[in-house]
């Protein structure tokens, strides 16, 4: 009874073992497996919105600034029947530094995609809008005042003409760039770093088309 009941007791025993280690097995050939899809699943299979969120970044970089030295000048006198009053002439000389931004609004950029069969994206068209004249700054410390001349004691130069002649340079500033081709190589450089942002994503071989909002 003894022996028979050892080789019973055993044979359970090797039995668990069994399905144990069965258990182990596809737990690790499962794990493998999940493993294994990871990583060789299809990393081709890009969105428009991530590329998108790609190009953000690098059309952000296409911002530059345009600085700018300016000559502030100012000659007036009040006038009588289209003659000047003696003694209400005042003269301003002086010069201005500040700064231009150039670039595009990235938050309006949108794209879309066309793939082929497998998934693999083939063509990308990028909508933007043109570049433009963000912003003009003037450094009111860098203000060099060269000459302050007036008729009498009772004229003055007036933080008013200042302001006006701050609000002419800035008119003044933005003019020279729209008059210029800056905003043209803007929208050439932005189109290249987006196009070699959009193939380091999607592979040489795809296509990328543009499009201009206000066009």
């Amino acid at each position: 009874m003894s022996r028979t009941g050892r080789r019973k007791a055993l044979g359970v025993k090797t039995i668990l073992i069994i399905v144990g280690v069965i258990a182990l097995a596809f737990a690790a050939g499962a794990g493998g497996w999940f493993l294994y899809q990871q990583l060789h699943k299809d990393s081709k299979i890009i969105s428009s919105t991530s590329i998108r969120e790609s190009i953000v970044p690098v059309v952000q970089l296409t911002t530059y600034d345009y600085n700018f030295t300016q000559i502030l000048y100012l000659s007036d006198s009040n006038q009588f029947l289209g003659v000047n009053i003696p003694f209400t002439d005042k003269t301003y000389i002086a010069t201005v530094d500040g700064n231009t931004t150039i670039g595009l609004d990235a938050s309006q950029i949108s794209c879309t995609t066309q793939a082929d069969d497998k998934g693999n994206v083939t063509e990308v068209a990028v909508s933007m809008p043109h570049s433009t004249v963000q912003d003009v700054t003037i450094d009111n410390n860098s203000l060099k005042k060269y000459e302050e001349r007036t008729g009498s004691f009772l004229v003055q130069v007036t933080t008013d003409d200042l302001n006006q002649l701050l609000a002419q340079t800035q008119d003044e500033q933005r003019q020279k760039v729209e008059d210029s081709d800056l905003l043209i190589q803007s929208d050439t450089r932005a189109q290249q770093l987006i196009e070699n942002q959009v193939k380091a994503l999607c592979g040489d071989n795809v296509q990328v088309d543009f499009t201009y909002l206000d066009s």
